[in-house]
């Protein structure tokens, strides 16, 4: 995992703020209505890491496929295949 943070709206000038690595074990869990998603625990000592799936937000007006993570403790959070601009956190700097 890695966050990026630029203080440009196009995404450019991108800066290297975190990076984590770690080894995960993953657990399918499938509803009735057939969503997917998947468990993520540490291979180390199985503690939970939260819950991975794959759904669609809205992006600028368009819907855009996006990993959703949920920790069980915050907001979700989403990831993307491309960089994408969802929102700003503070005044000048996009994450």
């Amino acid at each position: 995992m890695q966050l990026n943070v630029t203080k440009n709206a196009n995404l450019s000038d991108l800066t290297t703020q975190a990076t984590l690595q770690s080894a995960v074990t993953y657990q399918l869990k499938t509803t009735k209505k057939h969503h997917v998603s998947y468990k993520v625990r540490a291979a180390t000592d199985n503690a939970s890491l939260g819950k991975f799936s794959l759904t669609k937000v809205k992006v600028k007006g368009q819907k855009t496929t996006a990993l959703a993570f949920d920790d069980d403790e915050d907001d979700v959070v989403y990831a993307f295949r491309s960089l994408n601009k969802t929102h700003a956190w503070g005044d000048d700097v996009l994450y």
